[in-house]
């Protein structure tokens, strides 16, 4: 598994898709070595990952990108900005999100809600989602779980 993760655990009674991701890596930098399949069933667990790769001894960072998870009416967008570190001195990875009625919001909009390690419970469609992170100085994961609501 690689450096930065999105990962996706389903705990609720119905199947979701998972968006293409977005944004931009840098190649020099990083690059995705695994997308999650575009459904995730019932039960199901996937992740969406991106490596360092060889210059990550002189330079990590300088990556942002995002996925979505599409549930009824509305879509749940996570996203994981890595600031740029040189010889390991620069700010920690950081994670957004934001819930829309489905189209991309790309990297600019407005609507991204920033947090560091903090862990976030919210709903969308039909659904109650915990997103809570992982992190060190210069790795991250959001645990992105799924359940149905109450």
């Amino acid at each position: 598994m690689g450096d930065w993760q999105i990962q996706y655990r389903n705990l609720s009674s119905q199947e979701v898709m998972i968006t293409h991701y977005g944004g931009v890596t840098q190649a020099v930098v990083g690059e995705i070595n695994h997308e999650p399949d575009q459904k995730l069933g019932v039960g199901g667990s996937d992740y969406l990952s991106m490596d360092q790769n060889a210059m990550k001894f002189i330079a990590d960072g300088d990556i942002d990108f995002y996925q979505g998870i599409v549930g009824e009416g509305q879509t749940l967008w996570v996203r994981i900005h890595v600031p740029i570190q040189v010889f390991g001195i620069g700010t920690s990875p950081y994670w957004f999100y934001l819930i829309n009625r489905g189209g991309d919001p790309g990297l600019d909009s407005p609507s991204w809600s920033q947090h560091d390690s903090d862990t976030v419970n919210t709903t969308f469609g039909e659904l109650m989602v915990t997103m809570s992170p992982t992190k060190s100085h210069s790795t991250i994961t959001v645990n992105v779980t799924l359940e149905d609501q109450s």
